[in-house]
């Protein structure tokens, strides 16, 4: 979490989730998109408990770069997340 008139990161507000790639015989690497997502949504939960008394203005977060992933019309997972 950051205070909205400093910028400044709330003290232990600040969490992530170490996870492996699942890796092929030809080099490709590969994450489970509903396993992110859990992960996501449980390191905000851990932001937001570790600070009861902060109001929240926004949320925002990045789980990853340069990677790409399949969606259906409803924007439902179709594919791995394809990491490169």
């Amino acid at each position: 979490l950051y205070d909205a008139e400093t910028g400044a990161v709330v003290p232990g507000t600040v969490f992530g989730d170490k996870h492996d790639p699942d890796e092929s015989d030809g080099g490709g690497s590969t994450l489970p998109p509903d396993l992110l997502l859990q992960e996501a949504v449980s390191c905000m939960g851990q932001s937001l408990d570790a600070a009861p008394d902060v109001d929240v203005l926004a949320v925002a977060f990045c789980t990853f770069w340069h990677s790409t992933i399949g969606v259906d019309a409803a924007g439902n997972a179709q594919t791995p997340i394809l990491l490169w």
